[in-house]
């Protein structure tokens, strides 16, 4: 066995080949890392360690331009929080897209470490600005700016979990607020998802039958209903009906708003019966509260008018308002003001199942009792005229109408400063009275097919129209301008056009003829249809160019 030389300091020091062999493992292992490790520079290491104690607040990182604001706290609690809501299902049951916040991707792709002010903001601070974009909120929401008020109600959700913790009943309220600015501006997926998130975090404060729990339910019935899960909707708003109940009692009047959404989930389901249900029984829940053939049951006895008139059983409606001239004038006598309403309603009903004698007769009616009182409205006295104006000109008697509306301007303009968004709002450009319904889908055999799996085989179709409104209120001088497919639904928009009577614009007091007009129906169309549709354009009249009117789409409205 050979020998080597092993340099030690200046020297030589001539080794047998295993005592080198030794000597070299032992300084390697006196020089290495320990096990698994990994060579890093200190300073290096030091670096990361800083950045993965600044890697928690960039989870949430500030808001976005685009609006796409936080939810729930992280994409994991989201999860459990839809799984494990006792009533709600997993998000899954709407587009897969709402089981993570919109942010989620954006968030884990910051890579570098936020800046954190070294002065933390105080408790009292914190509370400030939190007040702050509430009110901002409050404004925005109040306004109808859904959009931007998604901003705020967010900061206010983020304020509230750093303030008082992830899982804090004080979250309830901002995450129900924006969960309700979600499903105003049509986010009907982070809707469901928040709403169930807020269920969850009452149910772990408080308990399962919380009256804190009414409010989220009565959204998430309602985003479910918008989404067309009227069964999920259903069972959504019977369990806020059973805690109501439980906190309430059957019979408070908090639980009309949960009827209401019940009802529409039972129309959803085609249930007619059980939604009928649901509103009468409100009737009986304000006699409960004030006595039976009382005139404080009137609003809801007139809701449950509205619901039959909506719903097409219009005998029933007629039916409440006999009960509710008879209550009115046990009560008050013949003259009583609140007939005026009841007289009006009636004219209405008359008006749609055209019962011309009916529907002029009581609101001449209408008119009579509310000049019969000491100090007649005389507001209530304009609008009673326009009303008989529009009976007048939906039967065609025109010069009857324009009489009507001629003194209801003049009773207007006699205070301008006072009635000014009346004489805008009644004679500034012509109004439909009466038009007949143009079908929405084509051909109508197909509305039944409108569902998730069969809505590729639907186009949108369109149709604009230029007409004229004269100074009696008849429509004249209908013209196709534009359709698209054609010749599908421009003769049914011609014609009911050409139908339609309106409430003629006014200037000076004096009714006047309004040009260039132009209607727009927006209908979806089955493609599959188009092939048995014939070749029409040689029969068609030539289409228009496009008028410069087309801007102002809105004045032809119906």
């Amino acid at each position: 066995m050979g020998s080597l030389d092993f340099w030690h300091g200046d020297s030589v020091i001539p080794m047998s080949k295993p005592a080198w062999l030794a000597v070299m493992i032992l300084i390697a292992a006196q020089s290495s890392p320990a096990q698994g490790a990994s060579s890093v520079d200190p300073e290096k290491l030091a670096q990361k360690t800083s950045t993965t104690a600044n890697a928690a607040p960039i989870a949430e990182p500030g808001l976005p331009e685009s609006h796409n604001i936080p939810v729930l706290p992280t994409s994991e609690s989201t999860d459990n929080t839809l799984n494990q809501t006792s009533l709600t299902p997993a998000i899954t049951t709407l587009p897969a897209a709402a089981a993570q916040p919109p942010y989620a991707d954006k968030a884990t792709a910051i890579e570098t470490p936020q800046i954190v002010d070294a002065t933390e903001p105080s408790l009292d601070q914190r509370l400030e600005r939190r007040e702050r974009a509430h009110r901002q909120f409050l404004k925005l929401y109040d306004d109808g700016n859904y959009e931007r008020s998604i901003v705020f109600a967010a900061e206010v959700v983020d304020l509230t979990r750093e303030i008082f913790g992830k899982r804090s009943i004080e979250l309830a309220d901002p995450m129900t607020n924006l969960a309700s600015v979600y499903r105003n501006s049509g986010n009907t997926q982070s809707a469901q998802a928040t709403y169930s998130a807020v269920i969850e975090i009452i149910e772990d404060n408080n308990d399962m039958l919380s009256a804190e729990l009414i409010n989220p339910l009565k959204g998430l019935g309602a985003t479910y209903n918008d989404a067309g899960l009227h069964e999920l909707g259903m069972r959504t708003y019977q369990r806020a009906l059973h805690v109501n109940h439980v906190n309430g009692g059957f019979y408070n009047f908090e639980q009309i708003p949960v009827r209401d959404g019940l009802t529409e989930s039972y129309l959803g389901l085609e249930e007619l019966g059980k939604a009928d249900f649901e509103q009468t029984v409100q009737v009986s829940i304000y006699e409960r509260e004030y006595g039976q053939n009382k005139p404080t049951s009137l609003p809801a006895m007139y809701k449950l008018a509205d619901w039959y008139r909506r719903t097409s059983q219009f005998e029933e409606e007629q039916s409440i308002y006999t009960r509710a001239l008879r209550m009115i004038k046990q009560s008050g006598g013949k003259t009583d003001p609140l007939l005026v309403n009841t007289y009006r309603r009636y004219a209405i009903l008359y008006r749609s199942q055209a019962l011309d004698k009916e529907a002029i007769r009581a609101q001449k009616k209408a008119i009579e009792i509310n000049q019969a009182q000491p100090e007649p409205n005389i507001t209530l006295h304009g609008d009673l005229l326009v009303e008989l104006g529009d009976c007048y000109i939906t039967f065609g008697y025109s010069r009857r109408a324009v009489a009507s509306y001629t003194e209801a301007w003049q009773t207007f303009a006699a205070d301008p400063e006072l009635y000014g968004e009346r004489l805008e709002a009644y004679f500034s450009k012509p109004k439909s009275v009466r038009h007949i319904a143009i079908p929405t889908t084509y051909p109508r055999s197909s509305r039944n097919r409108n569902t998730v799996e069969s809505t590729s085989i639907f186009g949108d179709g369109i149709v604009m129209a230029r007409y004229t409104v004269s100074d009696r209120g008849r429509v004249e001088n209908v013209q196709i301008i534009e359709s698209d497919p054609p010749n599908l639904l421009d003769d049914k928009v011609a014609y009911a056009l050409r139908n339609s009577y309106f409430r003629p614009e006014f200037q000076d007091g004096l009714p006047v003829s309004r040009p260039d007009m132009i209607y727009v129906h927006e209908f979806k169309y089955d493609k599959t249809a188009l092939k048995v549709v014939g070749e029409k354009n040689s029969d068609q009249q030539e289409r228009l160019p496009n008028p410069n009117a087309l801007d102002n789409g809105s004045n032809g409205a119906m």
